[in-house]
């Protein structure tokens, strides 16, 4: 058991584990995200009710993930007497625990969650430079 930052006690079940999966500062409005990981590969859920796949854009470098979310404004002009939801953008930065196949990341958006599927990388990523005798 260990305590949340309200002192609530909570299981070991929900506890997350910061040097595995470090968030950057989020831009904008907050993504929710859950990441989790699997014998070699790494998933994530990220909550993106209202959103089409054409306004996800998602990107990795070395073990940095980006996540961005531009929705467009609607083109019909209402008189709102409510609005709570607005056109969204946001972005949101992750640092993976280690680096992954990006010819292999499946991203599936599904009833407003997004599911990144992230398999470790086995072979180093670089280029080996052959050195000859001159």
């Amino acid at each position: 058991m260990y305590r949340t930052q309200l002192g609530r006690p909570q299981s070991g079940l929900y506890r997350i584990n910061l040097s595995r999966a470090i968030d950057d500062r989020p831009q904008g409005p907050i993504m929710p995200v859950n990441v989790w990981e699997e014998g070699e590969v790494l998933y994530l859920e990220a909550a993106v009710p209202g959103i089409s796949a054409e306004a996800l854009d998602i990107t990795i470098q070395d073990t940095r993930l980006t996540l961005r979310v531009a929705a467009p404004v609607p083109s019909e002009e209402r008189t709102y007497l409510l609005r709570e939801q607005f056109p969204m953008e946001a972005e949101r930065r992750l640092r993976l625990p280690y680096p992954v196949e990006v010819d292999q990341v499946t991203a599936v958006l599904r009833d407003g969650i997004l599911t990144l599927t992230l398999p470790r990388q086995t072979t180093p990523n670089g280029n080996r430079i052959q050195v000859q005798a001159g």
